[in-house]
């Protein structure tokens, strides 16, 4: 299994992704943590069964945070800094053949200025997040 965690722990709630997956990584999944994802990425997730995405999130979730399967659309959002998870799945089927379960955990922030620490109630939907996920964990597979 993959964990990519997207964020940067520079810029207050946006280092929520990373915690999550630091958080979230266990001894036989690999961690990948990134400022965004880009179309290399694509390759990257073709050599794996199962992925997960965790990222920080604007959107105001009800529970503090949103999980749900990733499904590959070719929705053109990369350009050469940043593509959507849905795109680059859309390319890992396409160009590499390969066809992983992806999922995408966000968990809600609010504050985002560079050098900002994380907020409390950022904190707080972090510990929401992650103790969901205990229950939904997979096993990780490799390939």
């Amino acid at each position: 299994m993959l964990i990519i965690g997207i964020g940067n722990t520079s810029r207050g709630d946006d280092a929520l992704g990373w915690m999550a997956a630091q958080a979230l990584s266990e001894q036989d999944a690999h961690l990948h943590l990134v400022y965004q994802l880009q179309i290399e990425d694509a390759e990257l997730i073709s050599g794996y069964k199962e992925v997960l995405i965790v990222d920080a999130s604007v959107s105001t979730h009800a529970e503090g945070y949103s999980y749900r399967r990733c499904l590959p659309e070719d929705d053109r959002s990369f350009t050469t800094h940043s593509v959507s998870p849905e795109c680059m799945l859309f390319l890992c089927n396409l160009h590499f053949d390969a066809f992983p379960v992806v999922h995408i955990l966000e968990v809600t922030g609010y504050g985002w200025e560079l050098g900002e620490d994380i907020t409390r109630e950022a904190e707080e939907n972090l510990q929401k997040a992650l103790q969901f996920m205990e229950s939904v964990s997979p096993h990780p597979v490799h390939t």
